[in-house]
């Protein structure tokens, strides 16, 4: 949404990023999969070697546990559409909303031994045994909201 805005009803775009807020954002990252879906597996674990086809050896690694570049994106199209939906009403509380989100990135990276952000987290933003401990694309993707972030009140 945010890499092609052009492509979307504003109104129709916040109303989605709701929804998806409300079921999909955790501690730090999105979840890939609603919880409420049947295949959900929010803890992913690669060496879990069972006959559980909806786990075993890792399958559940887009089914549920929560990535941290994604949040990058999602929190872009959150600015970008406060700004342009309902005349900008939404800019104040969506700011705080990002500030707050981007508050568990910056205490993950103060307490990583890397002081870097993580690939992934199981549900609820749980330590990953599987995840890379410091990926270029989760800090990447959270600085590009820190740069959005320094520049919402341009227009």
């Amino acid at each position: 949404m945010v890499v092609a805005p052009e492509l979307f009803n504003p109104e129709h775009a916040w109303y989605a990023l709701e929804i998806v807020e409300h079921n999909l954002l955790g501690k730090l990252g999105m979840a890939t999969l609603d919880p409420q879906d049947w295949a959900y597996d929010g803890v992913y674990d690669n060496g879990q070697d069972s006959t559980n086809s909806k786990n075993a050896r890792g399958f559940n690694y887009h089914q549920g546990p929560e990535w941290l570049w994604v949040t990058g994106y999602f929190l872009r199209a959150k600015l970008h559409f406060a700004k342009i939906s309902n005349h900008g009403i939404h800019v104040d509380e969506t700011v705080a909303m990002v500030k707050r989100v981007l508050s568990a990135h910056r205490e993950a990276i103060r307490s990583s031994p890397y002081k870097g952000l993580v690939e992934l987290t199981n549900a609820g933003g749980v330590e990953c045994k599987d995840s890379c401990a410091v990926q270029a694309w989760s800090m990447a993707c959270i600085l590009d909201v820190l740069y959005d972030l320094a520049h919402i009140k341009e227009v």
